[in-house]
Order: C-alpha cells, then sequence, then structure tokens
C-alpha cells in the first residue's frame, strides 16, 4: 500500500459517519468499543462497590471514565445509536453505564439508555436518586424521578446535609416522601443555613 493510498484510508476513517459504516461490518466486537470490554465480574464489582460506598465512586470509575468519556463525547450526536451498539457487545455494561451517569450528571446519557430495548431490566434504583442527590445532580435526578417509584428518605437528607437548596426544591415540589428531621440537623451542623 503506498503512502497515498494510506493517507485516503487515514481520511476515511477520520470521517465519523464514514468510519461507523465500515467499522458496522466488522464481526464481533467493533473496533471502537473494544477498550470499554470489561469482564462480567469486573463490571459486577465495580457496580457493588460505587453503590456500598458512593464516596469513593471517583476511585471506582476512573478508568472506565478515562476510557468511557472520550467515546461518548464523539459520538453524543448519535448517542443512543451509540449505546445500542455498545450494549450489543455487551449487555452487562448497562448498569455501569447508568451509574456513570448519575456520576457525572450526564442526563443525555441516561435518557438514551432508558430508550433502548436492552435496558428495561436495569435496575432503576432508588439508591441511584440517593445518589444523584447527594452530590447535587440534579439533571440525573430529574430522568431517575421518572423511572423511580419511590426515593429515599435520605435522599432530601444528604442534599440538604451537602447543601444543595436546588435538589431540596426539587425535591420538596416533585416528590412525597419527604425527609427525616436529620435534614435540618445535617444542613444547620454544615453551615447551609439557606436549606434550613
Amino acid at each position: 500500500m503506498t503512502q497515498q493510498q494510506r493517507s485516503a484510508f487515514s481520511t476515511i476513517l477520520a470521517i465519523h459517519d464514514l468510519a461507523m459504516l465500515v467499522l458496522e461490518f466488522q464481526c464481533g466486537i467493533y473496533e471502537d468499543v473494544y477498550p470499554l470490554m470489561l469482564r462480567h465480574d469486573v463490571i459486577a464489582t465495580t457496580c457493588t462497590n460505587i453503590i456500598a460506598d458512593p464516596s469513593n465512586a471517583k476511585s471506582h470509575l476512573m478508568d472506565f471514565h478515562t476510557a468511557f468519556a472520550p467515546w461518548y463525547h464523539l459520538r453524543s450526536d448519535t448517542a443512543s445509536s451509540s449505546l445500542r451498539r455498545l450494549l450489543r457487545c455487551n449487555p452487562k455494561l448497562a448498569p455501569l453505564l447508568a451509574l456513570y451517569g448519575v456520576f457525572t450528571n450526564t442526563a443525555p446519557l441516561l435518557t438514551g439508555l432508558l430508550q433502548l430495548p436492552q435496558t428495561p431490566s436495569l435496575r432503576w434504583s432508588s439508591i441511584w436518586m440517593d445518589i444523584a442527590a447527594s452530590a447535587g445532580h440534579l439533571r440525573a435526578l430529574r430522568v431517575l424521578d421518572v423511572v423511580t417509584k419511590t426515593c429515599p428518605f435520605s435522599a432530601m437528607d444528604h442534599a440538604a446535609m451537602n447543601g444543595h437548596l436546588h435538589v431540596v426544591t426539587y425535591l420538596h415540589e416533585h416528590r412525597r416522601e419527604g425527609c427525616t428531621e436529620s435534614a435540618m440537623d445535617y444542613a444547620s451542623a454544615n453551615g447551609h443555613l439557606a436549606v434550613v
């Protein structure tokens, strides 16, 4: 292959739409999603660790973020079809993608996951609402609010504790679960008087 032929091939693959057409016909795992193919036990352990201790989520998600963020950014205009392709290769990634969306406050990612036929079995847990509220991630919380039947009292408690008045206001206006007395105790102890 000459230099000119290699250059033409590289140019074609650099055009996103053309590259997707070429890659669509390969067998097995698509080359562009290969770096995101984690073993099922790694996915399960990561999700379990994040839910058990959300304060360490950043460290648990760092490696995944390094691979996923650039991939998703390049495909944000075609997120739904790109997520469909990714989950065709590894459906076990769905809960990790959802947790990533909650922790990064990426509502379009969560919305895209909700629209896919592969994700109805995804457990849209009320714990995720608690995590989003605690972090002040209102965009993610709004998406989760649509699919989650119950919201734990701790969601408003933790939002108040961390001074996220916008989240406390949203939960107060859109949910019926309310909070415990701890919400005011946490907020005042941490100096968030506007929340009290």
